[in-house]
């Protein structure tokens, strides 16, 4: 029995150790890992002690798991084994190799402090994470060596390179219109300058250089107002219609004119003056008859040729700058209608009787010694004169075509060895001949002229001088000649 009981609680004893043992296994199989994983966090403290925790950036790049002179070599290593990539609007990328321009970038801060300030005891939280940091870079290049290398590269230097075209306005066949901006693809390389230094000073490595509005645009574009504007003066020319009165003839300005005078800078429309005064040079030149020839039905004598000396007073002579003044105003104001022609010297009409004499002249003939006074085709009156003394020729009268320049009563005619008070006096030349009474005279017309005559004048009684004062107007043509 006692055998029993020892055996019993020998079995007892045995039963109870197999339970001891099975505790033993399950503590041992939580603690393997534990200390597994004790190893590891503490390597990993080890480990990020001398590097940058996981998930870390640093200017957009990883930093994690890299230690502080891995991160700073991968600033340095740029210098040699990269490159500054241009995209161009046609989406070609342009490359400069930063070994060309000496480019040296480093990270201008103490990369130590900053994985210091990181705690390696946290690198597992690290893990679900994320930490960035912007380190401001130093950056040296040569600023020559790069703009050799730009203005290098194609974009730049490509003989296609097309420069922006304003939007313009041009002349057609129909009159004027605006012709679309052109952008092209020439670079303005004082914006491709200040971007690309700015890009490599911030450490990037690449510009796009349409995003970065580097590109030339045109600066006038085809809605332009003032483009607009000008289209609506040409209309205003277009519509324009002008009546140069040349007496007894007309020009026309319309719109077929000014379309040839209008000129464009490609932003403006305008008719330089220099354009109007040449046309109305032109015009003088086939409407002035002042000093020209012509063809004179005399009284009694035939025809007979006149004029065209330069001592004729009378015929068509056009003011240029006043009649180019004139239809100057006419054009800046748009005004349609008519533009009398401005004459220096007016003639009173044009392809009549006599050219541009007309029917109401007087005529004198130098060799029959008398003039006869015509008014509109009809002889108003006729008599005989004294011309200047033909056997000196300074004081001969001259022959041509003239006009009664003025009127006057009780002037003293005065020259070098005369001095002589008349009553009447109507000069006909600028060199002091015109009619004039002669009360001193007891004949007048034959041959008196010869040997006694005047000093130039054309010398009339008293009462013929009267007769004549009173009915002549100014500006009636005195035509001169010697029939014989």
């Amino acid at each position: 029995r006692m055998q029993d009981t020892v055996t019993t609680e020998t079995a007892n004893t045995v039963t109870k150790r197999p339970r001891k043992k099975r505790k033993s296994k399950k503590y041992l199989l939580w603690l393997v890992p534990l200390l597994a994983l004790c190893c590891i966090y503490f390597a990993g403290v080890a480990f990020f002690t001398q590097h940058f925790l996981p998930n870390t950036d640093i200017n957009g790049q990883s930093a994690g798991g890299k230690s502080v002179k891995a991160v700073a070599d991968v600033a340095a290593s740029r210098s040699t084994n990269s490159t500054l990539d241009l995209t161009t609007m046609d989406g070609e990328v342009q490359q400069v190799n930063l070994s060309d321009i000496s480019y040296d970038c480093w990270f201008d801060s103490d990369l130590n402090e900053l994985r210091g300030s990181q705690s390696p005891f946290l690198w597992p939280v690290a893990l679900f994470g994320a930490e960035s940091w912007n380190v401001p870079l130093g950056v040296t290049f040569d600023e020559n060596a790069l703009s050799e290398q730009l203005t290098a590269l194609p974009c730049f230097s490509d003989p296609t390179i097309r420069e922006p075209v304003n939007a313009h306005i041009e002349k057609t066949d129909n009159g004027f219109t605006v012709i679309e901006e052109v952008y092209g693809n020439a670079l303005d390389y004082d914006k491709v300058w200040e971007t690309v230094t700015g890009v490599l000073k911030s450490g990037e490595l690449s510009v796009d250089l349409a995003e970065s509005d580097c590109y030339q645009k045109p600066t006038v574009l085809a809605d332009d107002s003032g483009l607009k504007e000008q289209l609506g003066l040409w209309k205003k020319y277009e519509n324009l219609s002008i009546t140069i009165d040349l007496t007894d003839a007309e020009e026309v300005l319309d719109g077929d004119v000014f379309r040839q005078w209008l000129e464009t800078d490609g932003y403006t429309l305008s008719i330089p003056e220099e354009t109007v005064k040449s046309y109305v040079t032109w015009l003088s030149t086939k409407y002035n008859t002042f000093e020209t020839k012509r063809s004179f039905l005399t009284t009694g004598a035939g025809s007979t040729t006149v004029g065209g000396s330069g001592l004729d007073t009378y015929g068509f002579q056009m003011s240029i700058n006043k009649t180019t003044a004139a239809i100057q105003d006419a054009l800046d104001n748009f005004n349609s209608g008519t533009v009398q022609a401005v004459w220096r010297i007016p003639g009173r009409c044009r392809n009549a009787d006599n050219g541009d004499i007309g029917t109401t002249y007087i005529e004198a003939d130098l060799a029959r010694q008398h003039f006869w006074y015509y008014k509109n085709g009809v002889l108003q009156m006729d008599g005989d004169f004294v011309s200047g003394k033909n056997s000196e020729p300074g004081r001969r009268t001259p022959c041509g075509v003239f006009r009664v320049w003025g009127k006057q009563r009780d002037r003293i005619l005065k020259g070098d060895d005369y001095e002589s008070f008349v009553h009447y006096w109507m000069p006909f030349t600028w060199t002091g001949c015109g009619f004039h009474d002669a009360p001193w005279r007891g004949a007048f017309g034959g041959t008196i002229y010869l040997n006694n005559g005047s000093h130039g004048c054309l010398n009339l009684p008293s009462s013929v001088a009267a007769n004549l004062y009173n009915a002549v107007e100014y500006d009636t043509p005195v035509i001169v000649y010697r029939s014989y």
